[in-house]
């Protein structure tokens, strides 16, 4: 089979000749005079919005507007909720009409209307708020669906002043003041909103467990359905049943297996946890929870570590 030498490198020059010679005009070829409008910030906000217009070709001056240096762009500060139509022209003489149109700026606070309900053994208030707009989140309240009211359950006596802001970031400040509830059945462990009872040290026996309940409150513990001796151990999921009718779910810091003490085991668990591997229920969440913030994270598995070589304690 020949191969035609000469053939083929005429054939390369002709494409080479076609190349160059339609190249330009398809480099040329026009795509119109294009604009885009980007607000920043683009959600709610108590801030003034800033409104910049960009372009693939170089713009004219317009009053009010701030042009950039290439002249592709230019922008302009709104201190209002506004509407305008405004004509933007390209130095080649094209032009476009863009809408304007900002309606988020909120430098209103939220109006709220707050009620407090509580139990009938005095243990717990139920604190809830209603607003008239949508609010963000707050630490330690639950916000509803619609982000109109947020709730939260007291366990003991408290004051405290609550930042309360709306999406765009207005503040109203809710003072809560709860001041009937029944004193705190022990000086060192708490009850959680979630009826868990926390603080408790691994490896505590039902007799230490005793030393640290107000002599007032009449309970009994329960492992399934055997009452305790002084000599058992306190486990994460036993419950303190008391003669008043509630239940407290026992969370033994750091116990994830349910045997009261604090091991590699647990260790194992929660990195299972953490990498979404096993799933915790409530109280073995707050059993995992070292640093009683209410969330689990990365610092609790470094407070597990730390306290298994014997540099922390707990």
């Amino acid at each position: 089979m020949k191969i035609h030498k000469k053939r083929i490198i005429s054939s390369i020059l002709l494409l080479f000749i076609l190349i160059s010679i339609f190249s330009p005009y398809v480099l040329a070829a026009d795509i119109g005079f294009v604009l885009t409008v980007d607000y920043s910030p683009n959600k709610p906000t108590y801030d003034n919005v800033k409104v910049t217009i960009s372009s693939n070709k170089t713009l004219t001056k317009i009053t009010g507007w701030i042009l950039s240096e290439d002249k592709k762009s230019m922008y302009k500060i709104y201190n209002d909720n506004m509407e305008e139509n405004i004509t933007v022209e390209s130095t080649t003489g094209e032009s476009s009409n863009v809408t304007i149109q900002i309606n988020y700026i909120d430098r209103k606070s939220p109006q709220l209307e707050n009620s407090i309900t509580k139990n009938a053994n005095n243990t717990k208030a139920f604190v809830t708020v209603k607003a008239n707009e949508p609010l963000q989140e707050v630490v330690g309240w639950t916000l509803s669906e619609d982000k109109m009211t947020l709730t939260k359950t007291y366990v003991k006596n408290m004051e405290e002043i609550v930042e309360i802001k709306d999406l765009a970031g207005n503040i109203t400040s809710l003072h809560v003041t709860i001041n009937y509830l029944e004193e705190s059945i022990s000086s060192s462990y708490e009850r959680t909103s979630d009826d868990c009872l926390i603080k408790i040290k691994p490896g505590t026996t039902y007799a230490q467990f005793k030393q640290n309940i107000e002599e007032k409150i009449e309970y009994t513990v329960l492992d399934g359905t055997r009452e305790l001796t002084d000599s058992d151990i306190i486990k994460t999921g036993q419950i303190m049943r008391r003669t008043n009718g509630e239940d407290y779910t026992i969370a033994v810091t750091g116990d994830l297996n349910g045997d009261g003490y604090l091991r590699l085991s647990d260790l194992a668990i929660l990195k299972m946890a953490l990498v979404g591997k096993k799933e915790l229920s409530v109280v073995y969440l707050r059993a995992a929870d070292l640093n009683y913030d209410n969330r689990v994270k990365l610092s609790d598995l470094s407070k597990i570590k730390m306290v298994l070589v014997g540099k922390e304690n707990v």
